[in-house]
């Protein structure tokens, strides 16, 4: 059996039920408030949100991985729906020489030396893949060494 996004979202949401009940039993026989009970039920409801669909949607590579001008713009995703302003790398095309492309995973290297920026993305090496790709003209694919990982 494989194990899905489905089964990660119910299993934090399992999880954070129990943690919510187990801090009002304790409350009521103790006569106390268990904070650590508490605060893993809104730790699993926190991590229930990046297994969501809504969540997939707004981080897909499509969404993250965008062109502006001789630029490409790679917005990090943010783990949290609490956090409103997402990070931002902007790389220069004629700087880029290498990208190595795995699932969820996009690392490019600028000018040759092996510096270069990693990113974690939520998609498939295809999906990544094809977004990259779609951004350059045909002079910018020829010097540029793409590799799947």
């Amino acid at each position: 059996m494989k194990i899905t996004d489905a089964h990660y979202k119910n299993g934090f949401a399992f999880i954070a039920v129990v943690m919510f009940i187990a801090f009002f039993i304790i409350w009521y026989i103790n006569n106390e408030i268990e904070a650590s009970f508490l605060l893993l039920f809104f730790a699993c409801l926190s991590f229930r949100y990046r297994f969501t669909d809504e969540y997939k949607a707004k981080h897909s590579p499509h969404n993250l991985i965008k062109r502006s001008a001789g630029t490409i713009k790679i917005t990090k995703p943010n783990l949290s729906r609490f956090k409103f302003i997402s990070d931002q790398e902007s790389i220069e095309v004629k700087r880029i020489s290498i990208v190595n492309i795995s699932d969820n995973w996009l690392s490019i290297i600028i000018d040759g030396n092996g510096n270069g920026y990693d990113f974690q993305l939520l998609g498939s090496k295809d999906e990544i893949y094809q977004q990259f790709n779609s951004l350059l003209n045909s002079d910018e694919k020829e010097n540029i060494d793409i590799n799947y990982v």
